[in-house]
């Protein structure tokens, strides 16, 4: 879990945000946090940019993107991750999801692209991570 805050320009950019205690879809299960968060989510200032580079749990947790949600101005995902995000309450207008093809200007210095990757779990679809 690499959780990553930026300030850019006056303006807040968080990248992979996972605050849960573990890595997994449910709480009494999967790899623990060996260090306590250094900040709450509730501390956070507000966000221009949340950014999710890949489906997997240390890097994309369903409660911290919930809790998150009000205080995030765009959320920044690959192909496909978009769709966890419009199930979990998130607006449509405030989801930009890449394809190889895009490169999105963040807060100025930063660019999102995304690189196609197969896992090795060997799933049937395709997933796109964001590499910038």
């Amino acid at each position: 879990m690499v959780t990553t805050l930026l300030k850019m320009d006056g303006k807040y950019v968080l990248i992979d945000p996972v605050f849960s205690e573990r890595a997994s879809p449910v709480q009494w299960m999967g790899p623990k946090r060996f260090h306590a968060t250094p900040i709450s989510i509730e501390a956070l200032p507000k966000l221009s940019v949340l950014i999710i580079s890949h489906d997997h749990y240390d890097h994309l947790d369903k409660a911290s993107v919930e809790m998150l949600e009000s205080k995030t101005g765009q959320f920044i995902v690959p192909l496909k991750v978009g769709n966890h995000l419009r199930d979990w309450g998130i607006a449509q207008d405030k989801i930009t999801s890449l394809a190889d093809e895009n490169n999105v200007p963040i807060c100025v210095p930063i660019f999102g692209e995304i690189l196609p990757i197969k896992q090795a779990s060997a799933a049937p679809n395709k997933r796109w991570w964001v590499e910038g």
